[in-house]
């Protein structure tokens, strides 16, 4: 009883013993936080997850925003895979923010969400809590959202969305979730390959994706591939679709953006379909898994 009792108290100070430097600090296994200034008047707050493997996840909670995912290599460099280091300044665009939650509105983008760490057995993480009163956005009556990001042991980084609403809705969360890419990486959709050597991206190229469907809880969306052709990322969801927008940022840099959506969520979508009408007594969820490839 004695040892877990202490092991209780261990994994509350980790979540609770924050300390200053955001993404600079490099902990093993734990959590810790720092402020970065505010934004409209509002103090941000940072989270820094370690999972003690070597990859490290910064999130916060204005938009429920993933700043960045970094991975220690082979010659004790560290890179960050996701575009835009201070992602919390420079993704602040008319487009929204990039890395945040969005449900197609700007209320969720651009609001500071209540965050709260927490350990589980997958690994540790971050919980966002954001309520959006009736008459936001359209809405017709309270919307409740939930977001999990969770960094697990095995390097993967879990996005869980979920959402409940007071009056019938619509509902389409998603994570916009942009990565760097060079001229010598790939992206892999349902077979199809993307090479921007030979083919460099324009700015607002988009594609959508409908992906193939089967009876697992995840489906594989994307994977990214080196100049070796070896997997770095992969991209798992319990959505039907993948929204796919490549940028051009200079001669040998590229971004990526991914989104798993819904049929409802579609921005063409003329007609919302019943899986995207979320009503009283049922919970909207969304995942999205991104999972790191072996080195």
């Amino acid at each position: 009883m004695l040892m877990v009792h202490r092991f209780n108290l261990i994994a509350l100070l980790a979540a609770m013993l924050f300390m200053a430097g955001g993404c600079a600090v490099k902990p093993s296994g734990r959590i810790f936080v720092s402020e970065r200034g505010s934004i409209d008047g509002e103090r941000v707050t940072l989270w820094t997850i370690d999972n003690g493997q070597g990859v490290k996840a910064c999130v916060m909670d204005y938009g429920a925003t993933l700043v960045s995912l970094e991975v220690d290599g082979r010659r004790g460099e560290t890179n960050d895979l996701v575009f835009g280091a201070d992602g919390w300044q420079a993704g602040l665009n008319d487009n929204g923010t990039s890395g945040a939650i969005t449900d197609g509105h700007p209320d969720f983008e651009r609001r500071v969400w209540a965050g709260t760490p927490f350990n589980s057995t997958d690994g540790f993480g971050v919980r966002f809590r954001l309520t959006s009163p009736a008459g936001e956005s359209g809405r017709p009556g309270r919307v409740d959202a939930e977001v999990d990001y969770v960094l697990t042991v095995e390097d993967e980084l879990r996005i869980v969305m979920k959402a409940t609403a007071q009056s019938a809705t619509a509902m389409g969360m998603a994570h916009r979730g942009v990565w760097k890419l060079s001229d010598q990486d790939s992206v892999l959709v349902n077979g199809n390959r993307l090479k921007f050597d030979s083919n460099p991206p324009s700015n607002g190229n988009a594609s959508e994706y409908f992906l193939y469907g089967d009876d697992a809880p995840l489906h594989l969306a994307a994977t990214v591939h080196n100049a070796s052709d070896d997997p770095v990322m992969s991209v798992w969801t319990n959505q039907p679709v993948l929204r796919m927008e490549t940028t051009r940022v200079d001669d040998a840099l590229s971004a990526v953006e991914f989104q798993t959506l819904s049929l409802a969520a579609l921005p063409h979508s003329e007609v919302r379909r019943p899986d995207g009408l979320l009503v009283p007594g049922e919970s909207y969820r969304h995942v999205v898994v991104y999972r790191l490839e072996p080195d």
